[in-house]
Order: structure tokens, then sequence, then C-alpha cells
């Protein structure tokens, strides 16, 4: 027998022997769950990139119970009751959220202590005193916004909505780090490619987030920096936003930190450069850039998909929309929101209690961000369930599970239906505030929400007391609830 055919046999022998560890002897062998989620992280990662994840973790549920193993070391849960159980101040986050295109940011450090230390140091600049500040910056990108879409209405042509919404969040965003808007909505394109760029990329992050051994080789081996860590001097991707960051910093910040040009007051850039460690030291400039970036990207991304979903659902069902006018024009003739000639304040969009219930409902029921795992803690574990969670297993929920909860949310918990937050009991409210996932659970909460909130709330209203939003497909859509085609032709309104 030649080696060749030696190593395949012993290769496959190997394998099984994996295989059937996996299966009868591993610690989580009797949570139930698919067998090949049981036997190979491929499985997850199919799922992960199909593009229907969550649907297809809502059939698993219903078929093996609350808890199922849905990969070799990991487990997923749809109750909600356990979120403060998982999500706990001291619980460290798995690999799924590494760092795997340069430094570590807030968001992407797993010790739990990290990143409490991360988090004094410059969580305040995401504080909802700074974004209050900041909402004049955002009324101006707006106004910008309405201008485009007031064009496009007099052409009477169809628009990539999710596109549009990418200017207006991207201009924010830039003006929020930098001081600064790059002028998407000005320009009336893709300024620096920066959009495709993030999406050339999209891919590849959720790949290595559900293959966390290959994220591992990529990150701390020399071979695998060498090959395949992203660099700011790359022509696509991720790598090519690195570039632009580090040219946008460049222009206002020397290699010493000497300044170029004034920095904008409130800038996250101003607030970073500014920021100390307890022990008194500076960040360095690679920490600023990794958190400029992560702000870039999770501000434009997350936010403009946000944006763009619940003008999808809203427009999708012509009861909800006109419901949400009527709202609308009623508060502008009583004088609780102003005339059109200028921007809904926060405050006063808070105020309008239909627009709230409109998007809260579009956030459950489409949230931007799905899984979050979580490791069970390393001294005990945890008890799901009756069950035993190993120390290190990899433990989460998602927005989209907790959000499709009868208990919570009712039997028609499946249906886009914003009345169902007006209807609810206090005590029900204030279950469904416990619970809210939208943002992620406790010390971890996303800090940009804030502003991506102010964000929601003002765009939204002003979108639908200006214009009648008609889609070109309303009927073709993921199992997800995400459609399929963004496009949509804006009216202006009497």
């Amino acid at each position: 027998m030649s080696f060749f055919i030696l190593g395949i046999v012993f290769f496959l022998l190997w394998r099984v022997c994996i295989i059937a560890h996996r299966v009868w002897f591993h610690p989580l062998s009797t949570v139930p769950g698919p067998f090949l989620g049981r036997i190979s992280s491929l499985y997850r990662t199919y799922w992960f990139l199909h593009g229907d994840e969550q649907a297809n973790q809502a059939r698993l549920h219903e078929k093996y119970g609350p808890l199922v193993r849905y990969s070799p070391n990991g487990v997923i849960t749809n109750d909600p009751t356990l979120i403060p159980t998982i999500y706990h101040m001291k619980a460290d986050k798995t690999n799924f959220n590494a760092a795997n295109f340069g430094s570590m940011s807030t968001f992407t450090m797993l010790n739990h202590k990290d990143h409490v230390a991360s988090k004094k140091r410059i969580g305040h600049a995401y504080s909802m005193k700074r974004m209050r500040a900041f909402e004049s910056e955002i009324d101006l990108r707006l106004k910008e916004l309405v201008g485009v879409l007031t064009k496009t209405a007099m052409k009477g042509v169809t628009i990539d909505s999710l596109y549009h919404l990418h200017w207006f969040n991207f201009d924010v965003v830039t003006q929020l780090c930098f001081g600064r808007p790059l002028g998407f909505l000005t320009q009336e394109r893709d300024v620096h490619g920066l959009i495709q760029k993030f999406q050339e990329t999209l891919w590849l992050g959720e790949f290595l987030a559900v293959q966390e051994n290959v994220s591992w080789y990529i990150r701390n081996t020399r071979v695998g920096r060498y090959l395949f860590m992203v660099r700011p001097t790359d022509s696509w991707g991720i790598g090519a936003v690195m570039g632009v960051r580090d040219r946008l910093i460049g222009a206002i910040v020397g290699p010493d930190r000497e300044l170029k040009m004034d920095l904008v007051e409130g800038s996250l850039l101003e607030i970073f450069l500014s920021a100390r460690d307890e022990d008194g030291s500076a960040m360095s400039m690679s920490d600023v850039k990794a958190e400029i970036l992560t702000a870039m990207q999770a501000g434009s991304e997350t936010t403009s998909l946000n944006v763009a979903l619940a003008v999808f659902h809203i427009a999708r069902n012509p009861d909800v929309k006109h419901r949400l006018q009527n709202e609308l024009d009623h508060a502008e003739q009583t004088g609780k929101i102003p005339p059109r000639t200028a921007m809904i304040s926060y405050d006063q969009a808070l105020e309008l209690p239909f627009l709230t219930a409109c998007i809260r409902e579009s956030l459950r029921y489409t949230p931007s961000v799905a899984q979050i795992p979580r490791k069970a803690p390393p001294d005990t574990g945890l008890n799901l369930h009756g069950r035993h969670i190993p120390p290190g297993t990899s433990v989460s929920t998602s927005a989209w599970i907790v959000g499709r909860d009868t208990n919570l949310y009712g039997e028609d918990s499946n249906t886009f239906r914003p009345a169902r937050w007006l209807e609810a009991s206090e005590d029900k409210l204030r279950k469904m505030d416990k619970f809210d996932f939208v943002f992620g659970y406790g010390a971890r909460r996303c800090l940009g929400r804030h502003v991506a909130s102010i964000q929601l709330w003002k765009s939204i209203a002003e979108v639908f007391r200006r214009f009648d939003v008609e889609l070109a497909d309303c009927q073709n859509i993921h199992g997800n609830g995400v459609p399929c085609d963004w496009g949509a032709a804006f009216h202006i309104r009497d």
C-alpha cells in the first residue's frame, strides 16, 4: 500500500473518530440538534451565508425545543428569559466577534475586563447628551436627503432606496467621525467607493465570524497574517476602506499627532485623541484608527439597513402607512411638530406613539444584527433547561428569534403589526422592554444606539410626512422578512 493511500486511510479514520466523539462522547452530546451541526461547523457556515439562517433556527427550535446544539461546540436558545443569564456583565465574547481586520476596538474586544476598560475610555463619546448636541448636524444631512428624494420624485424614477439611505448614513457617520461629511448626498454618488468596498468584504467578514478556526489562523500565525490579513494599501474591500480612513485622519493629524487643521469639537476623532487610560496614557493611533473604522462600518451599514427596512415594511402595509401619515399630518396641524420647512426634532418624534410603534415593530420583525454569541463562564459553565453547558461553550440567541417569541409578542409574532405596541398592557410592555435585544444586552449594548435611534425616528418621520413611497416589488422577500428588491418610487405628498 502506498504512503499516499495509507495517509488517506489514517485521515479518514481520524475524521471518523472526531465525528464519533462529537456525536456520542462530547459534553454536548445530550443536547438535541441536527446531525450535520453536531459534527461540523460547516453546517452553521452554510446557513449563515445562505441568508435564511434565522428562519432555519426557528425551524430547529420547533423540532428540537428551546435548546439546540447548532455546531460542535455551540448551542442556541429561543428562550428570552435566558438573556440575562447568557449575556451577563462578565460574559466573554467568542471569536465570532474577533478583530479580523486589524487592531481591536471596543466592539471586538473578547474579554469582558478589556471591554470595560476600553468603554471607560471612549464610551462617553457616544452618550445621549453628546448625540443630542449632534442632532443639528443630522438635520443638515436629512435636509440633503429630502432634497435628493424630491429630485427623484420630480423625475418619476424608481431608485434603490437602500443605496440612497447609505448615502445619508455615510454622510452622518463621517460627520460624526471627522467633523465633516464626505458629501455622498451633495454629490449623489458613492464617494471613494466606500459603499462598494464595504459590500465587497461583507461575505468575508461573515465567513470568518462563523469559521472561528480560520479566523484564529489568520490573526495569530505569521503565514496567515502575511497571506490573508487586510491592509490599508489594498485596492478592494475593507483594506481599501482602511486606506480611505487613514487618508482622512492624515489630512487632520500628522504621524506625531501634530494638527494639520483644527479638530472639530465633539467629533469622534477629537474625543479619541484626547481620551486617556486610567494611568493617564493616551490612546495609540492604531487604537484610534480601530475605533474610527468600527464607527464607520457599524454606523453606516446597520443604521442604513434599519432605516431602509422600516421604510419597506411601512410602505408594504398600506393601512400602516396611512395611519402613520395621518398621525404626522395631525401633529403638524396641531403644532406638535414644525411645518415641512423645518425638521422634526428627536424629542418631538418620540411623542408620536404610532411612529414609535412602527419603528419598534420594524426593529423587532427584521433586526439588522442577529446572532451575538457568548462563552459559557470558564469556572462553572451554565445550566440551561436542565442541561449543563460546559465552560467555554458558545451560547447564543438572536434578536430575530426573540422577536418571534409568542409569549412576548402574541400568536401573530410572524406578522408586521405595529399596533401590538399600542395595545400591550403596561406589564407586557415592561417585559417587551426587558428582553429587547435589538441593540444587544447589558454592558455590551451597542455604543452607537443613541445616534442610530435619533437617525431612525427623524428620518422615518420626515420620509413619510413628505412622500408617498411605492415599492417596486413588495412580495419578493427572504424567509427572514428582508426584501430581495429595494426598488422604490417616492411621490411628493400634498
